[in-house]
């Protein structure tokens, strides 16, 4: 098999405790590990810098059902993955002593077991994703001063898009963490989160975060309850389906600033990305509130830099009035395009953010020519 092999050994996973071990160990010998996959049969696999490293040793049924008790004081978890046949989503936490925690997010699902000639046999992957215990800066993260700045809106919506893995979560909270720490007019904010689940930790007076179902049973309800809480800005984790789009569009029709996240690639196909989450006989209307409640579209991708480690490039287009009112009057079938004119004309583009980044030496040209061949 062809795969980078590290110089660290899988040990059998019999106990929580030794799941939990197993985890300190590593991620104290490789900090910047980012994803880390296990595999029946396989070896285990961890992701740094984008680069994937197979770990010596090979993931059993055990050591599956360890990692996945792990998460849970009963079994709950391991019945849905193999009785309903649903996926796990979830967190996981391993205390390291005090108040610090080792945290991921956590996803288990069946899949075909390999070496097996029958179809119906079943192994499981589980995939985490490392949360950092510290809150992302927006200057480490090479988020423009001017992007930051102007990011902050009375009512509306701020969508930060990208293909998974691309650090739209990380990019949405260095922007509430600037407005907790250092953006003084918006010192008397308060901030409320609906994120399923909880990712980043803020611990902070005026934000409080609840999690869909553990705390709120449905979406809607983080609507609902917000209307009592008065918040200023709400975070919502991931536009993901109509319950959540409906709860994000609402909020900020109420005067509320929206600030979340959803899995496309560029700025021009956000609105259509929402829009079919709908029928077609609701598509207009919800193209029509959706480009209304639109203030700002951020889309990016993590590609590695010229120093081995990843960068985000991005691309993003402010929807003002003026825009918004001549982007309705568009036919649905041309609204993409007319929306990526308005990037090339009157926003940023990928192409304009990855010239700056050569420029900057952040990418070699080598990985300036990958990234333009993407939008040719």
């Amino acid at each position: 098999m062809h795969y980078r092999e590290m110089d660290f050994r899988f040990p059998k996973l019999r106990s929580r405790e030794s799941a939990h071990q197993f985890f300190r160990e590593l991620m104290t010998a490789y900090p910047d590990i980012s994803d880390i996959d296990f595999q029946t049969r396989h070896p285990p696999m961890v992701q740094i810098h984008g680069k994937r490293f197979a770990l010596q040793g090979e993931v059993d049924e055990s050591d599956i059902l360890t990692l996945i008790n792990s998460c849970f004081s009963h079994q709950t978890g391991k019945g849905d993955l193999h009785n309903e046949r649903l996926g796990i989503n979830t967190i996981l936490a391993i205390p390291l002593g005090g108040n610090d925690w080792l945290r991921f997010r956590f996803n288990a699902v069946l899949c075909q077991l390999p070496g097996a000639g029958r179809n119906d046999a079943s192994g499981v992957q589980i995939s985490l994703r490392y949360i950092p215990s510290l809150l992302p800066d927006w200057r480490q993260l090479g988020i423009p001063e001017a992007l930051i700045r102007d990011v902050w809106y009375p009512d509306g919506i701020v969508l930060v898009t990208g293909p998974t893995g691309s650090g739209k979560t990380t990019t949405l909270a260095a922007m509430i963490r600037h407005a907790l720490e250092e953006n003084e007019e918006l010192v008397d904010h308060k901030i409320i989160t609906a994120e399923s689940p909880i990712e980043f930790l803020y611990n902070h007076p005026r934000i409080s975060q609840s999690q869909v179902p553990s705390h709120l049973r449905e979406w809607y309800l983080s609507n609902v309850e917000a209307m009592r809480r008065n918040p200023d800005m709400i975070m919502i984790g991931e536009l993901r389906d109509r319950e959540s789009i409906r709860t994000a569009i609402e909020a900020s029709m109420t005067g509320h600033l929206v600030m979340t996240t959803v899995h496309v690639t560029y700025v021009s196909d956000a609105v259509s990305r929402l829009v079919k989450a709908f029928s077609a006989e609701e598509a207009p209307a919800m193209t029509a509130d959706i480009l209304e409640a639109l203030r700002l579209v951020i889309a990016q991708r993590l590609v590695i830099g010229a120093d081995g480690r990843r960068v985000a490039v991005r691309e993003w287009l402010f929807f003002d009035r003026a825009m918004r009112r001549t982007l309705m009057r568009v036919p649905p079938v041309d609204l993409a395009t007319a929306i990526q004119e308005q990037v090339d004309h009157k926003g940023h583009s990928y192409r304009t953010n990855a010239d700056q980044l050569l420029a900057a030496g952040r990418i070699t040209p080598q990985r300036h020519n990958y990234i333009l061949r993407g939008f040719d």
